[in-house]
């Protein structure tokens, strides 16, 4: 007699976990340790789950065809264990019978035996049924008009049922034979981003320890190339104030340009993965824990203070398809609130005439940034859709001259 996958239950719990506010990722690290799942079986985990959390549009939508409950409406371990099965029956190569007979041993084992024979006629029936070509249902309604309203393409749904390439940045800026050799098309870095040609934990990869590279996605990346169109000084004479820089890509990339950055967040957890990334890259860069929703009085100011705000995330959806689900549109209103206060706070410490650069990994238009008086705005740009990465707006602000 057949057990049941410990990968599919992790997975199941997950998806029950992220409707409830969890991670995907962060659910599934912490299931692979506390269940000691085998490499194999991790790997298969992040490809079921993170396939449902695209897919889950279309899945609803083939398996509503024969149930007379809506799938949302469902208790949440059964819609769980139903999409399960209707993403392996769709997207892998796992014979049927084995999909069926894991969600029948999964609904017993969560406390459903009553609801096995639903679970099996359900996965049964959805097995002729052909799943739709339409990509949008894999959105919901909301961001849709969104979507549109910004006049993005309909590919853009389609391509948010893939995952996305992973960059890394070398700090010598030159590829890294058998892990990272071909470079952004779209384009040209005054240091170079190579897309990985390769497969599993990072931090497995070559160069990874001797910190040789970073990850970071070109639309982050692009934050600090949109800045240099608006430097006429020495990099070196400038101070960078990296505002909400934790975990520390856009500090590393700072430092890397020749900038003399100084890093700041509010949690004390991401910042002490921000002291592990730049002593793995041996970037002495100076850091401090600061909220700056709590208006502080500047203890000195600064040339340029780069923020990238807490958003909605919609722009990396891609990445983190769970946000799709997770996101309502009242959480615009709340982010712009908190996006305002840091905006307004942090002015007060840049220098009259310096710089502010705001950035959100979002294309929500009312995400772009609420801004005070005495900040004029040099530029306004956002992510083309077409390079298939994240979509980021960025926005560089002068201070007048006349601000105190």
């Amino acid at each position: 007699m057949s057990r049941i996958n410990p990968a599919r239950l992790t997975v199941v719990r997950s998806l029950m976990e992220i409707e409830r506010g969890g991670s995907a990722e962060e659910l599934l690290l912490s299931s692979s340790n506390e269940k000691n799942l085998s490499d194999v079986d991790q790997r298969f985990a992040h490809f079921i789950l993170f396939g449902i959390l695209r897919e889950r549009g279309r899945l609803d939508e083939v398996l509503n065809r024969n149930s007379k409950k809506e799938i949302s409406k469902q208790k949440i371990a059964l819609r769980s264990i139903l999409r399960l099965g209707a993403y392996e029956m769709k997207f892998s190569r796992v014979p049927i019978h084995a999909v069926i007979d894991q969600a029948v041993r999964l609904t017993h084992k969560l406390g459903f035996r009553f609801a096995s024979g639903f679970v099996n006629a359900l996965l049964r029936k959805t097995i002729q049924e052909s799943i739709s070509p339409n990509h949008d249902l894999n959105v919901p309604p909301w961001i849709l008009g969104v979507l549109k309203e910004r006049s993005i393409t309909k590919g853009y749904t389609e391509s948010l049922s893939s995952p996305p390439d992973i960059y890394i940045v070398p700090k010598d800026g030159k590829p890294v034979e058998g892990l990272a050799t071909e470079g952004f098309p779209h384009f040209s870095f005054e240091k170079a981003l190579f897309k990985v040609s390769k497969s599993g934990s990072p931090t497995d990869w070559q160069g990874f320890k001797a910190g040789d590279w970073w990850i970071m996605d070109p639309s982050s990346a692009m934050v600090i190339e949109r800045l240099h169109k608006h430097i006429r000084e020495q990099r070196a004479d400038l101070e960078v104030l990296d505002a909400c820089a934790a975990p520390g890509s856009k500090s590393l990339r700072l430092h890397q340009y020749g900038y003399k950055v100084t890093s700041a967040d509010v949690s004390s957890k991401r910042l002490e993965k921000l002291q592990q990334n730049r002593e793995r890259l041996q970037y002495t860069i100076p850091y401090f824990r600061k909220d700056w929703t709590v208006k502080h009085p500047p203890k000195k100011r600064y040339d340029v203070v780069l923020l990238d705000a807490p958003c909605s995330g919609l722009g990396v959806m891609r990445r983190h398809p769970e946000i799709r689900w997770k996101r309502k549109e009242s959480d615009i209103t709340a982010n712009r609130i908190i996006q305002k206060k840091l905006i307004h706070n942090l002015c007060e410490w840049i220098k009259p005439g310096g710089l502010l650069v705001y950035s959100v990994c979002s294309f929500h238009p009312k995400e772009g940034g609420d801004f005070p008086e005495g900040m004029h705005r040099l530029e306004n740009w956002m992510t083309p859709p077409e390079w298939g990465v994240d979509v980021f707006q960025i926005s560089i602000l002068q201070k007048s001259h006349r601000s105190q």
